[in-house]
């Protein structure tokens, strides 16, 4: 991964699913839509937002138009927005493989109650690290990996 691609990451959830709908041209209304239905309804982006990241997306080189018809421009993702879609795209495999470790160890303390007293009143966790073998788990599956 190139370092012009490290800059530009993290991506917004919006940016994210913008640039996933862009794997196929699509003028603006198009976006919002698959926006819309990629997130399942999660994220919702307004015209304002749109063309306003539109603007950042061109001069990060991420998108370029790929046509104009009248008042609608259709907007594809550039070589560099596909390398900079992949890496997000790592990025959040890892975080969801290790949210699922991790809410697999934490259902398995948590089931009949707070073991040990191992959660203080504030729902700090510090302590299931050094209790539950959870370094050791993260780093077995990081070798697997």
């Amino acid at each position: 991964m190139t370092d012009k691609v490290l800059r530009l990451l993290p991506l917004t959830e919006a940016t994210y699913y913008i640039l996933l709908a862009l794997i196929e041209p699509l003028h603006g209304y198009g976006v919002m839509q698959k926006v819309e239905h990629l997130s399942q309804g999660a994220v919702r982006v307004g015209p304002g937002t749109l063309y306003g990241a539109f603007t950042t997306l061109e001069k990060q080189s991420l998108i370029v138009k790929v046509a104009e018809e009248e008042r609608r421009k259709s907007y594809a993702l550039t070589p560099l927005g596909r390398q900079v879609l992949l890496a997000q795209i790592g990025r959040l495999q890892v975080m969801s493989q290790r949210g699922e470790i991790l809410s697999n160890v934490v259902d398995r303390i948590f089931e009949g109650g707070d073991p040990g007293g191992q959660v203080n009143e504030y729902g700090d966790l510090r302590h299931l690290r050094v209790s539950t073998g959870l370094e050791a788990i993260l780093e077995a599956d990081t070798r697997a990996h």
